[in-house]
């Protein structure tokens, strides 16, 4: 009897707990609009995520602040996108980390074209399919069309792991690649698309990430 009731104990804590875990888990919110800003996931602290593009029921989506300071690829060598550890941090520890299992079942598996560098001809490197990813340069000009709008601020955690402030703001990696193999282009703390880019070896500049969600049906 004894048994039976430690084991119908553990069976009401495990249940308890999974109550708890499902309840931090976040919905994407009905009637979203691009502009809007809503949070999903966590990343050392509720993450804010703002629309960028709806189509055909999904949204994509940036990450309002930076949330990580990292580098491009770990080893300082010729890389590109689909290669980059920075790619597979995204794609792994960090989506890992930052949503619950029911959160990650909304994250589309998006096709991204990875195109040359636009002023230096940089080749871009294979088109990858990423769960997460960065936005690239056409992609930063494209949804944000001002300076102003492109400035971005950085989470605490960002903030106590590295990314460099200036004013305020901090500078975000793209994906795309820099004026060689050895940069990838960025957004600086003053708004200005990079074309020319910073070293992959650099480790203060801001991560935001970008995803395409599964808007709710009927949204």
């Amino acid at each position: 009897m004894r048994n039976v009731k430690k084991l119908f104990a553990t069976v009401l804590l495990f249940a308890f707990m999974a109550s708890i875990f499902a309840g931090c888990s976040k919905e994407i919110p009905a009637g979203l609009k691009v502009g809007d800003v809503f949070e999903y996931g966590s990343y050392g602290g509720s993450i804010e995520w703002q629309v960028l593009d709806i189509q055909d029921g999904k949204a994509l989506v940036i990450s309002k602040m930076a949330l990580e300071s990292k580098k491009y690829n770990e080893d300082y060598v010729d890389i590109t996108w689909n290669l980059c550890t920075l790619r597979t941090w995204l794609n792994n520890d960090f989506m890992n980390s930052a949503f619950s299992a029911s959160e990650k079942s909304a994250i589309v598996l998006s096709k991204v074209e990875n195109k040359d560098n636009p002023d230096y001809n940089t080749p871009g490197g294979d088109d990858t399919e990423d769960y997460i990813f960065l936005l690239s340069i056409d992609e930063a000009n494209k949804y944000f069309t001002t300076e102003e709008a492109r400035k971005a601020t950085a989470t605490e955690k960002a903030d106590k792991n590295g990314v460099k402030m200036r004013g305020g703001f901090c500078n975000w990696t793209l994906r795309s690649p820099g004026y060689t193999a050895l940069c990838s282009a960025g957004v600086g703390a003053d708004g200005y698309v990079y074309t020319d880019g910073s070293y992959i070896s650099v480790e203060s500049n801001g991560i935001r990430p970008a995803m395409w969600i599964n808007l709710p049906a009927g949204a």
